[in-house]
């Protein structure tokens, strides 16, 4: 079965002047999707410092794995908590992370597909992908999220939890 990763995207939470209402409102999202039923944390966004702080603080504080987003084996070495770690370029000891650029991810095999292979879409992504509004992407995420396990991926990284894990019931009723 396909896990559904929470993204916390701190583009988006990162909204104060202050650092510590920032990083307070992205603590209140990490829980947030935690309740939403995901099965784990990717923090994206902002910097990687941000992004390790807080790991640093959510990895022992939450039931399920928190993880920053890498780009470099030198930012991978610093995760020293065993979780999984996510990363779009191919490093070691990480999980290959496919940010798609347009709508072939869905329909054809353009993208590498192998088991551990995670999609990594943003609201924004989606929005831009679509050429959509706002209003539909519930319904977007959870058709992503069908298509995405109809494919064998193992991991999704979704910022709509719950519209994700709509699309893996789906997905599997249907096979």
């Amino acid at each position: 079965m396909i896990k559904i990763i929470g993204l916390l995207n701190l583009k988006h939470l990162f909204i104060y002047e202050e650092n510590s209402a920032n990083f307070e409102n992205a603590i209140n999202a990490s829980y947030k999707l935690s309740e939403d039923g995901a099965n784990g944390v990717l923090i994206y966004g902002s910097t990687f410092k941000n992004r390790l702080k807080l790991f640093q603080y959510l990895k022992d504080k939450m039931d399920i794995f928190v993880t920053p987003f890498v780009k470099t084996e030198k930012q991978a070495k610093l995760i020293t908590h065993r979780v999984p770690i996510f990363s779009e370029n191919k490093l070691d000891h990480t999980i290959k992370t496919i940010i798609p650029k347009n709508l072939n991810f869905l329909s054809n095999s353009v993208y590498e597909q192998d088991k551990e292979s995670a999609i990594l879409l943003s609201d924004e992504r989606i929005l831009r992908l679509f050429h959509t509004s706002i209003d539909f992407l519930p319904e977007l995420s959870a058709l992503i999220s069908n298509k995405i396990c109809e494919r064998g991926y193992s991991y999704i990284i979704l910022e709509r939890v719950l519209s994700a894990w709509k699309g893996a019931e789906f997905c599997k009723k249907i096979l």
